[in-house]
């Protein structure tokens, strides 16, 4: 940003200088501009006037905080914004939302008793959805006028005509891939899929909602395959101690598909559900699990354990003393750790949901196991390392990184099978690919298996629009990807037609993105992203390392 001074005010033996700032460069990222107001005795902030404006001119967004010196302290006391959306719901027909926060009452406890939890940056009271107008005339500090009382009215019997709350609540619980069906919640997520091994798969999962109890939800799912024709299915039940939902201890039971070689360290980096759509190869697992999710500050604690029967639906080309061998039981625990240091959590919809954090974003995760099969035992000890990290630079753009390691160890030299192995982060699948931020894009989901690897993922978005028009305002993205990794020889021996990343697996891309935009409901746009991606192996050959890959996002 670029500040400049615009006034001096003498208020005693106090000064306050007024500050203009503005975004030093114009680009895709729109920035606040505005004023503050800065005091000479401990240069503290008392007011602070901003707005922002999207490209197109509809939507305007203003802000303005107060701060006053409450018991000795500098404290934010009052809080005013404006929402305006000048062609919504229709052009040349606008609306906006207004708001005005006064925090009154405060008091300090000693420096030694004070504690803030900095994750949290506000915190709801329970119950606050049910506080009568009784309540409220408690904490307002002055009294609403007749126009206000008016307003409140009409939008309330608004509301109440077309079930606004009931859509409010249903908004919420899309973020989560639920929608809400009277005391009970649909999963949509099961409700279809298509990939190469079943086909087009239909289902559908049905859990209690916290009209039923905010303390605990319980449910199932069903799903079938078209062309596999097998029934998949799952039970749970979770448990959400204090009726919060940031902690929670869930057991499962379940017969379901997953990808040879399938590794988990977090459901931030995992994209299981897209893993959904490009599964050619599958092993069936069925049994119990526990995990136990803990969060506190910037720390999450993943406890997990598993009691699983897993059948190979394929040739998985694995021999020990002479056997094929495609069935195992399997009995696995772990603990996963993730720190995201400066990471806030606001609430949204009766959830806290984190905001991004300009720090790095680090993961941990240590298991062990172990797999029976006839005469066959193997004990083993996995663990995986990765962090993620974004960062915006002015006239440059966002770079983003994760880089990943990853070791699986079995004791006494025993072979372990595909199914158990680190399969490499590939997303390249028959047909149509589709772009997905995360992983290998002209790498298949089981082309290369390794015992230890190390991957580096990176994307850079430009800082500048090539075009704008009301139906494109594409940028460029450039990506490089590359996957170092190893397979020690008692596994090579063991697995037919086996392959390792050996020397390297490198691939570049370019990304289009917002190719083509669609406005919808004069509130966000849908984008349509488009580019290619090379597989850097031996002399050019497009036909056969390239492809061509599209993709979808949504943005205001």
């Amino acid at each position: 940003y670029q500040f400049r001074l615009v006034d001096e005010i003498k208020a005693g033996s106090d000064t306050i200088f007024i500050m203009a700032f503005r975004p030093k460069t114009k680009s895709k990222f729109n920035g606040l501009e505005g004023v503050v107001y800065i005091h000479s005795h401990k240069y503290a902030i008392s007011h602070f006037i901003g707005s922002s404006t999207d490209a197109t001119g509809e939507r305007e967004s203003k802000i303005e905080q107060v701060y006053t010196i409450e018991n000795g302290r500098w404290f934010p006391k009052e809080l005013n914004y404006d929402l305006v959306f000048h062609k919504y719901p229709f052009p040349g027909i606008g609306f906006s939302v207004n708001g005005h926060s006064v925090i009154s009452g405060l008091s300090f406890p000693p420096e030694e008793l004070l504690k803030i939890d900095k994750t949290y940056s506000v915190r709801l009271g329970d119950s606050v959805d049910l506080y009568t107008n009784r309540d409220w005339e408690r904490f307002r500090t002055d009294s609403i006028t007749a126009r206000e009382t008016m307003t409140y009215h009409i939008m309330d019997s608004i509301f109440q005509k077309v079930k606004a709350e009931k859509i409010i609540a249903a908004a919420g619980k899309l973020v989560i891939g639920r929608l809400p069906l009277g005391k009970f919640e649909l999963d949509i997520t099961r409700l279809m899929a298509r990939n190469k091994y079943e086909g087009t798969r239909v289902g559908f999962g049905v859990y209690t909602g916290d009209k039923i109890s905010g303390f605990f939800s319980t449910g199932g799912w069903l799903g079938y395959g078209t062309k596999d024709q097998v029934m998949k299915y799952g039970l749970s039940a979770t448990f959400f101690p204090g009726g919060k939902k940031d902690n929670w201890v869930e057991v499962r039971y379940q017969k379901e598909y997953q990808s040879p070689g399938n590794y988990r360290i977090h459901p931030d980096l995992d994209r299981t559900g897209f893993r959904n759509w490009i599964l050619s190869l599958a092993d069936e697992v069925r049994g119990p699990s526990l995990n136990v999710h803990l969060h506190k500050g910037y720390w999450q604690l993943d406890f997990s354990g598993a009691k699983q029967e897993i059948f190979t639906r394929y040739d998985n080309g694995f021999r020990y003393r002479g056997m094929a061998l495609r069935a195992f039981d399997h009995l696995e625990t772990g603990v996963g750790v993730r720190f995201a240091f400066g990471e806030k959590r606001i609430p949204a919809f009766g959830y806290y949901l984190p905001t991004p954090t300009r720090f790095p974003i680090l993961y941990f995760k240590l298991v062990t196991g172990r797999i029976n099969s006839g005469e066959y035992r193997a004990d083993y000890i996995r663990a995986h390392a990765a962090f993620t990290f974004r960062k915006h630079i002015n006239r440059w753009g966002n770079d983003n990184f994760r880089l990943e390691a990853g070791i699986i160890k079995s004791f006494d030299r025993q072979p372990l099978s595909r199914s158990f192995l680190l399969a490499g982060n590939g997303f390249r699948s028959e047909g149509l690919h589709y772009f997905a931020w995360g992983g290998f894009l002209t790498m298949r989901p089981y082309d290369f298996y390794n015992d230890r690897y190390i991957s580096l993922l990176y994307k850079h978005d430009l800082d500048w629009y090539i075009w704008e028009t009301s139906f494109s305002k594409p940028f460029l993205s450039l990506g490089h990807n590359f996957l170092y990794g190893n397979l020690s020889l008692v596994n090579k021996m063991a697995n037919d037609r086996i392959v390792s990343t050996g020397e390297g697996f490198h691939e570049t891309g370019l990304m289009m993105n917002q190719l083509l935009q669609v406005k919808l409901f004069h509130a966000f746009y849908l984008y349509l992203n488009a580019g290619g991606y090379y597989h850097w192996n031996g002399a050019f050959d497009w036909r056969k390392n390239g492809v061509w890959v599209f993709g979808f996002s949504a943005g205001i």
